[in-house]
């Protein structure tokens, strides 16, 4: 990965993390997903990436959706 990108959000649920990934994008904010869980026993973390330009606004936005749910 480029060093432009910043690490924005972290969880164990990959499933929470696409969902939020798909908010970023709709708000025209590039983001990826970096699934660093271990694929036998399902430990480890998976990580939203955003471009450090995009970082407070994408850490406003994921912070609103997860509040609202």
């Amino acid at each position: 990965m480029e060093p432009s990108w910043q690490k924005v959000y972290s969880s164990n649920d990959q499933f929470k993390a696409e969902l939020l990934k798909q908010v970023l994008v709709a708000n025209q904010i590039e983001a990826v997903v970096l699934n660093q869980k271990d694929s036998s026993y399902q430990f480890g973390e998976v990580s939203i990436l955003v471009h450090q330009a995009d970082w407070t606004t994408a850490k406003t936005l994921i912070h609103q959706q997860l509040n609202n749910t």
